[in-house]
């Protein structure tokens, strides 16, 4: 093989290289595009304390939206589901007048949203969500309990509840 073969060869090679090369990018610019555009939410639901100082204390519950994505999200309503298959049931949840943000709201790239249940304000919140939505408070039953965030683009992020709300729901179920 003569030098000039030998240039030619690797002119061949260099094409095919770049030609790989700049397919390899525009999949990699075409998945970041659709990945900034992907709703992404971080949520929990849980029991907490207010404590105001000098007045009061109680226990309420609290939702935390934090949007972890690229693009704003709007939050339409905040509820739960519980049940499998056709045994689903859904329900939508109220917050409180005090809560410190009201549906909907519009959170941004790393801002958080929270939404409050007073238990001052609804003092049967537990028992009447226990004996009218959840109904069986069995492991099997309350395990499939999940919190539920519902977007203005039709975007559902289930949340599974903590440890401590979901053993409270039991206790007020069985009665304790």
């Amino acid at each position: 093989m003569t030098f000039e073969q030998k240039m030619q060869l690797w002119a061949v090679i260099g094409t095919w290289v770049a030609g790989i090369a700049t397919i390899f990018v525009a999949v990699v610019a075409l998945l970041l595009a659709r990945r900034s555009e992907k709703v992404r939410l971080k949520a929990n639901v849980g029991l907490r304390l207010a404590i105001t100082p000098g007045i009061s204390k109680e226990e309420c519950l609290k939702f935390t939206v934090t949007n972890v994505g690229e693009r704003q999200v709007t939050i339409d309503s905040i509820g739960w589901r519980i049940g499998k298959r056709k045994n689903k049931r859904f329900a939508l949840q109220i917050v409180s007048t005090l809560s410190p943000h009201n549906y909907p709201r519009k959170i941004e790239h790393g801002e958080t949203a929270q939404f409050l249940v007073y238990f001052s304000e609804s003092p049967n919140w537990m028992r009447d969500f226990v004996a009218d939505f959840v109904q069986d408070v069995s492991d099997k039953s309350i395990n499939t309990l999940r919190a539920q965030v519902h977007t203005s683009v039709d975007h559902t992020v289930d949340i599974v509840p903590e440890q401590s709300l979901l053993e409270k729901l039991k206790s007020v179920g069985d009665g304790n």
